[in-house]
């Protein structure tokens, strides 16, 4: 319809989409899931087991969306622990910005390596999600996200303090960038938080460039 339609002059478009994303096949041993194999897994079952969101990330996390995904429940296992571990990160971040230190002190240099990790995966995360000449590295941009909460682990491994304004841009980009990849665990935590309005409402984290020197 969309070519009947320019070539009469009443649209500019000769397609109706910018770009054409062919999905790759969900495989099960090797196999193409098929209702008609009797080797699907049924949706229903994840959610109940593990939640949506771990769901959504194992999917978006094991294969590039135009590749075959083979599906694996040690996968779906880790994406769930890696939730859980959000969830922990998060929660230990905002008890550390209740009592951080003022933020007129220079950073510690434990600081200055946290935010150069916090803004170097953010700026791979922004990087591969635009879908640049049609690929689009979702499953990258989950890797890096990973690092960026690796990073805060790391830091209160041998840290008790921090300043309370660097705790609170953690939690904060850490949310908006996970978002589109597990939008409820994010909700909850954004209002868990105590930050204001949804966290899917959000303008996406500006690169620090400072950070990254």
């Amino acid at each position: 319809f969309m070519k009947v339609f320019h070539d009469a002059g009443l649209c500019d478009a000769v397609e109706p989409f910018e770009r054409l994303l062919t999905q790759g096949m969900v495989l099960l041993d090797g196999s193409k899931m098929s209702k008609s194999k009797g080797n699907v897994v049924s949706p229903e079952e994840i959610v109940n087991t593990y939640g949506a969101d771990t769901g959504r990330l194992f999917i978006l996390f094991a294969a590039p969306p135009e590749r075959d995904l083979a599906w694996s429940e040690t996968g779906v296992e880790g994406s769930f622990r890696f939730l859980n571990r959000v969830w922990r990160i998060v929660h230990q971040f905002n008890e550390l910005s209740a009592n951080g230190e003022d933020a007129s002190r220079p950073y510690t240099k434990d600081e200055k390596e946290l935010r150069f990790q916090e803004f170097t995966s953010l700026a791979k995360v922004t990087e591969d999600i635009k879908g640049t000449d049609g690929h689009y590295a979702l499953n990258t941009a989950v890797s890096s996200i990973m690092e960026y909460v690796n990073a805060m682990y790391s830091y209160v491994d041998k840290n008790t303090t921090i300043r309370k304004d660097i705790a609170v841009e953690l939690n904060t980009n850490l949310l908006k960038v996970l978002a589109p990849f597990t939008p409820h665990i994010t909700e909850e935590l954004w209002q868990d938080c105590g930050f204001s309005g949804s966290v899917h409402q959000q303008d996406w984290p500006v690169i620090d460039k400072g950070a990254l020197v």
